[in-house]
């Protein structure tokens, strides 16, 4: 691991998983805030690996990356609460 976080977070479900309507064909739709941090700075990239490995974790689980790159591994989708 890299240690503990740098900060509170919660990683969040989006899209039909958020809605709970996911049954048959799921794909991965998640994001992560957090409380403090700049984009690029050293909690958004701690942030940054967390999101991969989540995304990472999930595909191997046989829950596939999301084509249209809704994932907290993409910075569009992983911010601090200033940034969202």
């Amino acid at each position: 691991g890299h240690g503990p976080p740098p900060c509170a977070y919660a990683v969040l479900v989006l899209g039909s998983g958020g809605r709970g309507e996911s049954l048959m064909a799921p794909d991965q739709d998640n994001a992560i805030v957090f409380a403090d941090g700049e984009p690029n700075g050293p909690e958004d990239r701690w942030f940054k690996n967390l999101g991969a490995k989540l995304a990472d974790m999930l595909d191997i689980s046989g829950v596939p990356y999301c084509k249209g790159g809704v994932m907290a591994s993409n910075a569009t989708f992983r911010g601090s609460l200033d940034t969202w």
